[in-house]
């Protein structure tokens, strides 16, 4: 009697046990997916690297993206860091998933975007793929000890350069000349800003709790600080550069190229659901004090996850 009681035991157990593999299998085979057939042929990324340097490193990072995506966690959830932590969560990136659409083309080629991410890292949203520019803003009482920045550090392989008493640029010494100007390109553009008690003012004036205290956004692979209230402060400049366009519903691209620091394109703008199997985007669920972005590919593939706070947001 004792002995069968044992085997009933026993049995018991195994078909716990069993059980519990299943559900281990099942769930980490419907969290993982291959997103290799997502990519782009290297072919279709070569042709739109603008320097013959890039070939070798990007065939190098093709290979490597190729395993990640073998077996790709989807819906992982990266919680937002706070600005005042020392470490980031990396977050993931892949050139090998770039698409570009006919309606908005892309208007830099993945090796100028590596360039980008590498001045932003050294400097310390992705950049709009239907853009070529990227800004910065600081302080006009911290001029001074920029401009003293280059005198100090000779033997870098970055520079700036002083454009107006309020913007400088900010590249790689090796990097191609932006169109006739003295500067390279890629570049960082920098805009001084001043301010009062209520709002600062560069091109334009904004008001100042659409800005601070200073977020964390996503860029590529980096976090990096960024308007508290994006959207306010996009309403803010849109009055003045993008004719009032909403920025969940319309996307659009400027006529000038920065470049060749000269009009090269026709301004257009289009229905941004139009670019959705494209170009990745933003989808937010609101749950209680917190907004869930998830980063959709083909907007139907979730690449990851990010937990945010509502209530650090200023409206």
């Amino acid at each position: 009697m004792r002995k069968r009681a044992c085997n009933n035991k026993l049995l018991f157990i195994c078909g716990q046990l069993l059980i519990f593999l299943f559900l281990v299998n099942y769930l980490f085979r419907s969290s993982t997916s291959d997103l290799t057939p997502l990519r782009i042929t290297f072919e279709e990324m070569s042709q739109h690297l603008s320097m013959d340097s890039s070939k070798l490193i990007f065939k190098q990072q093709y290979r490597y993206e190729y395993e990640q995506l073998q077996k790709y966690s989807l819906e992982q959830i990266y919680e937002e860091p706070s600005i005042n932590e020392t470490s980031y969560p990396k977050l993931p990136y892949f050139y090998s998933l770039w698409k570009t659409s006919p309606m908005l083309p892309r208007l830099i080629t993945p090796d100028e975007h590596y360039l980008y991410i590498q001045l932003l890292n050294i400097f310390d949203l992705d950049i709009l793929p239907y853009d070529d520019d990227v800004d910065i803003s600081i302080n006009i009482k911290y001029y001074s000890h920029i401009s003293k920045i280059n005198q100090l550090n000779n033997d870098s392989n970055w520079q700036f350069y002083i454009n107006t008493p309020t913007n400088m640029k900010f590249y790689f010494k090796s990097s191609q000349p932006a169109g006739k100007y003295p500067w390279k390109w890629p570049f960082l553009g920098i805009d001084f800003y001043s301010e009062n008690s209520t709002h600062i003012k560069s091109y334009v004036y904004i008001e100042k709790h659409f800005v601070f205290p200073l977020l964390l956004h996503p860029i590529s692979t980096l976090w990096l600080p960024g308007p508290n209230n994006i959207e306010m402060f996009f309403k803010s400049v849109s009055k003045v550069y993008y004719s009032n366009y909403s920025i969940n519903e319309m996307c659009f691209s400027q006529s000038y190229s920065h470049k060749y620091e000269t009009q090269k394109y026709q301004r257009k703008a289009v229905k941004c659901s139009q670019l959705m199997n494209s170009y990745p985007f933003i989808k937010r669920i609101y749950e209680n004090d917190f907004y869930y972005e998830h980063l959709m590919l083909d907007n139907r593939t979730t690449l990851y996850i990010l937990k945010r706070n509502r209530k650090l947001i200023r409206n």
